[in-house]
C-alpha cells in the first residue's frame, strides 16, 4: 500500500510540474483530434505536440515547407525571398525549421510580409534553436506558430532533427528545397515526403548541379523541378 502511495505522489508531483511548464511558458498542446486529421496513423507518434503562438495558423491550408542550406549563397537567399513572396502571394502557410540560412530567411519575410508562418523545432518548444535565432522566434510565437514534438526537458542531440524534418513532411502539402549540400539535413525531408506521397520540389538552380548526387536520386524517385510560378498556383487550390 505505502509503495502506491508513493507512485501516485510521483504521478501527482510529475504532473503538476508538467502543468507548471506550461503555464510557465504559454505552451499549448495540439488537440489529438487535430493530430488524427493532419498526422493520420502517424499522430500518436507525435503525441503530445506542443505549440507556442497561435494555433489557429495550424488550420490554415495549403501548408509548404521552404527549406535549404545553413549557409546559403547570396543568390540562395534571393531565391529564397523570391520564393516566399510567391508562396505568400497565394495565401499559403509558410513553414520551416528556423534553422540558421535559407529557413530563418523564409520566416523573416513571411513575417514582413504579414504572410503566415509555422516553425516546427527540434528542440522543446521553449527552447529555440540556435540560439542566435531568438528574436526570429520571439516574432513567430507573436505572429504564427512555433511547433515541437520534443519532451520539456529533452536534450538536445542530432536525433532530434531528422524526427522534425519528417514532422514538417507530414504536416505540409509539399517541400521545396531552394538550396543544399551534398550531406544536408534536408534529404531525410525529402525523403520523407516521397515516402508519404506528398509533392517535393527542388529548384531548378540545385536539380541542375550535378555536384550534389543525391538531387538526380530524388529526381528519378519522383521529385518535381520547380521551374515556374505557375507551378506553385496549383499547390494553392
Amino acid at each position: 500500500m505505502l509503495i502506491e502511495m508513493n507512485q501516485i505522489h510521483s504521478i501527482q508531483h510529475r504532473l503538476d510540474d508538467f502543468s507548471k511548464y506550461l503555464e510557465e511558458f504559454n505552451v499549448g498542446i495540439v488537440p489529438e483530434v487535430e493530430l488524427a486529421r493532419d498526422l493520420g496513423s502517424y499522430a500518436s507518434e507525435y503525441c503530445p505536440l506542443f505549440y507556442r503562438g497561435n494555433l489557429e495558423v495550424l488550420f490554415r491550408l495549403p501548408r509548404v515547407a521552404v527549406v535549404g542550406t545553413r549557409k546559403p549563397s547570396e543568390l540562395g537567399i534571393v531565391r529564397t525571398r523570391k520564393l516566399v513572396r510567391e508562396l505568400s502571394a497565394l495565401n499559403i502557410v509558410i513553414v520551416s525549421g528556423l534553422a540558421k540560412g535559407v529557413d530563418a530567411v523564409a520566416h523573416n519575410l513571411a513575417l514582413e510580409l504579414d504572410a503566415k508562418t509555422i516553425a516546427v523545432l527540434g528542440t522543446p518548444v521553449h527552447r529555440p534553436y540556435p540560439a542566435e535565432n531568438k528574436e526570429l522566434y520571439s516574432k513567430i510565437v507573436a505572429d504564427g506558430l512555433v511547433l515541437s514534438p520534443s519532451k520539456p526537458h529533452e536534450q538536445t542531440g542530432k536525433y532530434l532533427f531528422p524526427r522534425r524534418n519528417r514532422l514538417m513532411a507530414l504536416l505540409c502539402d509539399a517541400t521545396i528545397i531552394v538550396e543544399a549540400g551534398a550531406t544536408s539535413g534536408v534529404i531525410h525531408q525529402a525523403a520523407e515526403c516521397l515516402r508519404q506521397k506528398k509533392r517535393l520540389f527542388i529548384l531548378k538552380s540545385l536539380a541542375e548541379n550535378s555536384a550534389i548526387g543525391w538531387v538526380s536520386d530524388f529526381l528519378k524517385s519522383g521529385a518535381e523541378v520547380l521551374e515556374h510560378p505557375s507551378q506553385l498556383v496549383e499547390l494553392s487550390k
